[in-house]
């Protein structure tokens, strides 16, 4: 019975493996990340997958492009097996925000990422099991593996992201709406890496009074239904609803 605790892009992330008595026995294990130029790098979300690796994803600070979206693997005792850097074609601020596996070991990321004149965008990567970029998804620009969306050229910004059962991944966050303040956003990526498929209400858009409404949380249930929490600013309170 022990306690393991993962360092991981400058983020503490402790898993219990179990407990004795009413003390925890921590057998620590520090694996740390810096990027390429020494500045602020800073973890967002951590999985672990159905190997046991731990899987962070963040920013860092990078020569190559400024701010990148990284994601990182490690193993069950500490050793990076792989990690994926993201720099956007606009070669500005990216960072992943939310991740999560699948059964088979593939890792999708959330990233918000800076467009060439489209303010920011949701970009998602999907990673297979070694660390490179999923052919499941062929290219549509940036390569294969990624998916980039762009709100009529407003600035969206990703919080979330989650699988359903069929493979199909859902990211919520938010969207400048048509004089709507901020509007909750999901978007849908079918197994194949077709977005926002047609014949379907992808995305959905949601104002609900003209003010702020954001979604900050998802998750799919057994019969594919999504469920997105977050909040909406209403006339009367400051703090929205939640």
């Amino acid at each position: 019975m022990n306690i393991t605790c993962k360092l991981v892009a400058g983020f503490l992330a402790t898993t219990i493996v179990g407990v004795s008595g009413l003390f925890l026995q921590p057998d620590p294990v520090d694996s740390r990340y810096n990027g390429t130029v020494s500045g602020n790098d800073v973890a967002n979300a951590v999985t672990v997958d159905v190997f046991g690796n731990t899987i962070v994803t963040g920013q860092a600070d990078e020569t190559s492009g400024g701010l990148n979206a990284v994601t990182i693997s490690y193993s069950p005792t500490g050793t990076e097996n792989w990690r994926v850097d993201f720099d956007g074609t606009h070669q500005g601020e990216d960072e992943g925000v939310a991740l999560v596996v699948d059964k088979a070991g593939n890792t999708y990321v959330a990233v918000t990422s800076e467009g060439d004149g489209t303010g920011t965008d949701i970009v998602v990567i999907k990673i297979n099991p070694v660390g490179q970029r999923s052919t499941d998804w062929p290219t549509t620009g940036e390569g294969v593996g990624v998916r980039r969306y762009d709100h009529d050229e407003s600035e969206e910004i990703a919080y979330d992201i989650a699988l359903d059962e069929e493979g199909n991944v859902y990211v919520t966050g938010t969207t400048d709406g048509n004089g709507t303040g901020l509007d909750t956003l999901v978007i849908k990526i079918e197994p194949d890496g077709t977005m926002n498929p047609g014949g379907e209400n992808w995305p959905a858009v949601y104002d609900g009074a003209e003010q702020d409404d954001v979604g900050r949380s998802i998750a799919t249930d057994k019969d594919g239904h999504v469920v997105v929490a977050g909040y909406t600013n209403t006339t009367t309170t400051s703090i929205g609803d939640r």
